[in-house]
């Protein structure tokens, strides 16, 4: 696929996540009203603002841009492309983007990497649970 952001070693994961909340949005909405406490917390406002930060350089947010308009027009025009699952495939694409090394969580268990984020404070893996729990569910469920 070419994309603005091919050139990232974590180009197909964030592909993968773009289809997943393109075929399944409300599955990713789920996600977030089930755990919408966590999600709208400071640690995860906090975990998105590192990453932000990580990205500041003008490719790098500029990618960032580009794979959140890939959202279908539905999910960017409404109330829940700011607060509900697209915001969690967001953070998860942001975390992609910043760092090199998250693609590594998508193979975990759900349970460990919300047990290790909470252990190490990491951003990285903060940002990365929403994304596992969807694309578990997509492999159980399909």
């Amino acid at each position: 696929m070419t994309n603005e952001w091919g050139y990232l070693p974590n180009a197909h994961y964030i592909d993968c996540i773009l289809s997943s909340l393109r075929s399944k949005p409300k599955m990713w909405d789920e996600i977030y009203m089930a755990d919408e406490e966590l999600w709208d917390s400071p640690r995860f406002h906090d975990a998105w603002d590192t990453a932000a930060v990580m990205i500041s350089d003008s490719a790098r947010h500029q990618t960032w841009v580009e794979a959140s308009y890939c959202m279908s027009p539905t999910q960017r025009s409404s109330g829940i492309a700011r607060w509900g699952g697209s915001m969690l495939a967001r953070g998860a694409i942001l975390a992609l983007i910043a760092y090199d090394d998250a693609a590594q969580y998508l193979e975990w268990d759900a349970e460990k990497l919300k047990t290790m984020s909470i252990l190490t404070e990491s951003p990285t893996q903060f940002l990365m649970l929403p994304a596992v729990r969807a694309l578990n569910r997509q492999l159980v469920h399909g």
